[in-house]
């Protein structure tokens, strides 16, 4: 009973947000062509250092998977955190809300940037490296990130409502349900962070021995 409360209650949320989460998806969406456009800015000198990195961290990877690739454990979950841990305090602030689509745009900027230049220099390569390198931890990060923006700049509008119209809610009930939320956030991108150190890795590997083959 406790579940199917909780699951109406997600889907009555969503259902009465999705102007926001359109927005949202939208600002996600931008930065995503923004950054695959970026690569086009790029000057001769800026393409050849990131080709070179390319290049050396391939034969990196085909010589030998050692720690110098492994992707730190610690570090992007500290990295995944940091970003809920911001945008809880941005709602938190009303007037950070508008730094939040910001948060969400620049997430998805790398990661248009990140496919963008592997498509552009290494063609049906780069994209099947882009798909193992990049997917597998994005499948969780990117709604877990689109979600927490959600939340944050609901959470910030229904406390500017009540401030400009006079009509006092309970605060610490909104709070308290938009803290737990975020840490289920949080949750969702520690799963997200043990995927790409463990998971994407090895499927890193696979797709590096193969292309150099080919």
């Amino acid at each position: 009973m406790k579940l199917n409360r909780w699951q109406q209650g997600a889907n009555g949320f969503l259902f009465k947000n999705l102007p926001i989460m359109f927005f949202v998806l939208f600002i996600f969406i931008a930065g995503v062509v923004f950054g695959a456009l970026a690569i086009r800015t790029l000057d001769y000198i800026g393409k050849k250092e990131l080709v070179d990195y390319l290049s050396t961290f391939f034969n990196g990877l085909a010589g030998k998977f050692n720690d110098e690739y492994q992707v730190n454990l610690w570090d992007s979950i500290w990295l995944n955190i940091k970003t809920i841990i911001i945008m809880w305090l941005l709602g938190l602030s009303l007037i950070g809300m508008p730094l939040i689509p910001g948060l969400v745009f620049l997430r998805g900027f790398v990661i248009g940037f990140t496919v963008g230049f592997l498509v552009h220099e290494l063609s049906f390569k780069g994209m099947l490296f882009a798909l193992v390198s990049i997917l597998p931890q994005n499948l969780i990060i990117v709604p877990a990130t689109i979600l927490a923006g959600v939340i944050a700049i609901f959470f910030s509008i229904t406390i500017l409502k009540s401030l400009i119209t006079k009509r006092p809610i309970n605060f610490g009930h909104y709070l308290i349900s938009y803290s737990v939320f975020m840490i289920l956030i949080g949750g969702m991108m520690v799963v997200a962070s043990l995927i790409e150190a463990f998971i994407t890795p090895v499927f890193m590997e696979l797709a590096v021995r193969l292309l150099i083959k080919n």
